[in-house]
């Protein structure tokens, strides 16, 4: 068993076959979760008219992207040749090792003669797409939970403070500048009065010196004005 999106995948195996012919390529099924693992290529000597020192290769072709013309490239692998001459009376067999995914594109082709190519699907062996009708998560994406909602402007005061308050809690503390820009003003405000409402509002917001605001989660009144000038304490002559 394994886990693929934090759920728990059920592996699923079913045996592969297909008859390749040169000029004919074969996509490998498309599948979502799913790979295909080749273990045996045999060549087909049922051939009429097919010479035994003619060779025969399994070619893999993988999508590498595409040019600047929009066109998709093709990269090349060989992965297994055969030739009748070596193996006389018998059919040659060639042992392969390989693992495919099911999801990439990946055509299998014959070169020179037929083959027999065997493998096994291994998997969810779930249509492709079906993997992309399904949500991919109940979970909301980050670019979901980062997406700014539309903002609306306070009617006064009060759902303003209110305004502040929600805005701080989704993106923490914030600068005065950026504040000003997200929370609008209500109407009837003059445009430069937002750090003064903030000041107003001690019990409910923090302004450091840094000139940036945060909730002030102690509930308390802070930054008591005090006089300017203070009474000179008194101090006890010495004997």
């Amino acid at each position: 068993m394994g886990k693929a999106g934090g759920r728990r995948l059920r592996i699923l195996r079913a045996a592969w076959e297909r008859r390749l012919v040169p000029g004919e390529p074969v996509e490998l099924p498309r599948l979502a979760e799913s790979a295909l693992r080749l273990s045996t290529v045999v060549l087909d000597d049922a051939v009429p008219g097919a010479s035994d020192e003619v060779a025969a290769e399994l070619q893999l072709l993988m999508p590498t992207g595409a040019d600047q013309g929009g066109t998709s490239t093709m990269r090349q692998v060989t992965v297994s040749r055969l030739c009748a001459a070596n193996s006389p009376g018998s059919a040659p067999v060639a042992r392969v090792r390989a693992l495919l995914s099911c999801s990439e594109g990946v055509l299998l082709v014959a070169s020179g003669r037929p083959l027999h190519v065997f493998g096994r699907l291994e998997g969810a062996l779930r249509p492709l797409e079906c993997q992309k009708a399904m949500p991919s998560s109940s979970k909301p994406s980050v670019a979901e939970v980062e997406k700014p909602r539309k903002s609306t402007r306070p009617r006064d005061l009060k759902e303003f403070v209110e305004h502040i308050k929600l805005h701080l809690r989704n993106n923490g503390r914030t600068s005065l500048r950026r504040l000003g820009t997200a929370v609008q003003l209500p109407p009837g405000v003059p445009t430069g009065r937002l750090k003064r409402v903030l000041l107003q509002h001690r019990d409910k917001f923090i302004v450091d010196l840094f000139g940036c605001v945060e909730i002030n989660h102690s509930k308390r009144w802070r930054w008591r004005g005090q006089a300017l000038v203070t009474k000179r304490r008194k101090v006890p002559s010495g004997r």
